[in-house]
């Protein structure tokens, strides 16, 4: 009987725990449509939390491999995140900004060579399906 006593109070407070530490609608792996030129470039950007307030994450171009995002900041509802250049041209960093919207994110890059792109990108549901 004792014991029951003993073990009640640390499952309340594990439930209240996991309850309390719910995470932000950003969190998860998110695929991108960078519309480029013409062309539509498969990316994908995957954000989790970092300590109690700071969002990090994974980024992939249509090219290269994954790259640390250092922070995903917010100002309002907009969301950034910049990223260095790994195969593309030039020295600048890209800068990405965006939104939820819907269930969605919608939002532009600023390219290595200045230019500005628009994206869009959608939850990965982790469903793929075959053509």
């Amino acid at each position: 009987m004792k014991l029951r006593f003993l073990l009640f109070p640390i499952l309340v407070f594990s439930l209240f725990r996991v309850n309390g530490q719910e995470g932000h609608p950003l969190e998860g792996r998110w695929n991108l449509t960078i519309s480029q030129e013409g062309s539509d470039l498969p990316s994908w950007l995957e954000v989790m939390h970092s300590g109690n307030n700071t969002l990090i994450g994974r980024f992939t171009y249509a090219f290269g491999s994954a790259r640390p995002v250092s922070e995903v900041k917010k100002f309002g509802d907009v969301f950034q995140f910049e990223i260095p250049p790994q195969w593309e041209p030039g020295a600048s960093d890209m800068e990405f900004q965006f939104k939820m919207v819907g269930e969605g994110l919608e939002g532009t890059m600023v390219y290595t060579n200045g230019k500005t792109y628009s994206w869009t990108g959608r939850e990965d549901t982790g469903i793929t399906l075959l053509r």
